[in-house]
């Protein structure tokens, strides 16, 4: 037998709405992507690392009135 799954797509608002409701907390690990809810990735050394380098590409390329910012 065979099993169809259904996917619902979720807006901004929605997601909203379920963090707001208590059905996702601020505590837990996801994102919306795409409508999807996604759990997070852990953030490694290297993740860590690229992320580092970029920034302070950045900031050195950016010279000037603008903010480099690492969501942390």
């Amino acid at each position: 037998m065979s099993t169809t799954r259904i996917h619902h797509k979720f807006s901004v608002a929605e997601y909203d709405d379920m963090v707001e409701n208590a059905i996702l907390s601020e505590e837990d690990r996801v994102e919306l992507i795409c409508g999807e809810v996604v759990e997070k990735m852990t953030i490694g050394k290297q993740h860590a690392g690229c992320v580092n380098q970029l920034t302070q590409l950045l900031v050195l390329r950016l010279q000037g009135p603008a903010i480099v910012s690492t969501g942390r």
